[in-house]
């Protein structure tokens, strides 16, 4: 006999009652299980650690795999649309929605990485010299190139809309320019193979400084977990999705398509999801397989997720009765479902941070008469 899977829904606070994820299932397909069908998120969802980030990490490691000349990496690190907001926002004429501060600490940071890619190159080139992120010089580069991408993951939400990056997001899936899937595709069998003696920890160091002119001085450490970790209690949902229920389940990700199919088929998941049917993000390619920087369509995020969960509706002819994702960017694949009387699957570190994060999702779906909605949103976490 299966456990019994008892979790919180959106109503738990004030009712202090858990629930049987089975009676809930029960109740939502009811006859309905082998006609349905399941979406979940991957990053933050399936596993608990952000495997795109990972990924990048693989690429930050190896000084090898940046070929570019120190002036395609400027371009490609910040593309000239993006170097005039971030010059506009420092210089006190405003980008509205994005601070000063921000914008000032981005070209900082982009003089810096400058610096040390140049200098990494040479040691790689003219040296001969292998390294990685023992190295202070390696590690720092990952460092900035990390905290660079936060700020640019910050700031999205409002340049995605600025007319200047016609509906672009700056997404680290860029570094990708020039390689092919099989980069891709090999570096996500390194970051999945990792384990936790892998762990590391990115750092700014003075000795640098002697070397290389640095802007960015007072960073905080980063401690990287590297070992990938499956959401136990998602893992079991979906299990029971899929060979109880007959639902048929499919990833909708952010992240790049290859690294979510990557990930699926060397993680326990490959039980449950069907090979090469993820729907992610690709970058445009040539004929030869050259990935280039800019992306192939629209990324899969917010409404985009729930667009691709209509047209897997289309293609499988199942109704989408559960979605799973961990951010406000699964909202609207998550709201899909709950208009569809079906169940929204929310992940997180704990209750209550889920719990305030999702309240914008609660209180939209009774603006729009969903009903019960307290109880078909379940909370899950790590």
């Amino acid at each position: 006999m299966p456990r019994e899977l008892a979790v919180s829904d959106y109503d738990t606070e004030s009712t202090g009652q858990k629930v049987l994820f089975d009676d809930v299932v029960k109740e939502v397909l009811g006859d309905e299980g082998g006609e349905s069908l399941t979406c979940a998120d991957m990053d933050g969802t399936l596993f608990e650690n952000d495997l795109g980030v990972l990924v990048f990490l693989e690429k930050l490691s190896d000084p090898t795999f940046w070929t570019l000349s120190e002036e395609q990496f400027r371009s490609l690190l910040l593309p000239e649309k993006y170097q005039r907001l971030m010059n506009t926002g420092a210089m006190g004429e405003g980008v509205e929605g994005i601070d000063r501060a921000d914008c000032i600490l981005v070209l900082m940071l982009w003089e810096d990485i400058v610096d040390l890619y140049k200098l990494q190159k040479v040691f790689v080139e003219k040296d001969h010299k292998t390294m990685g992120l023992e190295d202070p010089l390696v590690n720092e580069f990952a460092r900035k190139m990390i905290e660079f991408d936060k700020y640019f993951m910050k700031m999205d939400s409002v340049l995605v809309h600025r007319p200047e990056t016609n509906g672009q997001l700056l997404m680290r899936t860029r570094f990708f320019a020039g390689k092919n899937q099989k980069h891709v595709v090999g570096l996500t069998k390194k970051a999945l193979d990792r384990r936790k003696k892998d762990n590391v920890t990115l750092a700014v160091y003075p000795e640098n400084r002697l070397v290389v002119d640095q802007r960015v001085e007072n960073l905080p450490d980063l401690y990287c977990e590297r070992e990938i970790r499956d959401v136990l209690d998602i893992r079991e949902m979906i299990e029971r999705l899929v060979l109880v229920n007959g639902s048929e389940a499919r990833v909708v990700t952010t992240n790049l398509q290859q690294i979510a199919d990557t990930a699926i088929m060397r993680t326990s998941y490959d039980e449950f999801f069907r090979r090469n049917s993820a729907i992610g993000s690709t970058l445009k390619r040539d004929d030869d397989g050259t990935l280039h920087p800019k992306m192939s369509r629209g990324p899969v995020i917010g409404d985009m997720k729930a667009r691709v969960a209509s047209m897997l509706m289309m293609q499988t002819r199942r109704r989408l009765l559960v979605a799973m994702g961990d951010s406000l960017s699964d909202g609207p694949m998550g709201m899909l479902s709950l208009s569809n009387g079906g169940l929204f699957v929310a992940v997180g570190k704990d209750y209550e941070s889920t719990r305030r994060k999702f309240a914008p999702l609660i209180e939209a779906g009774k603006k729009l008469g969903i009903p019960n909605i307290g109880k078909r949103v379940l909370l899950v976490d790590y």
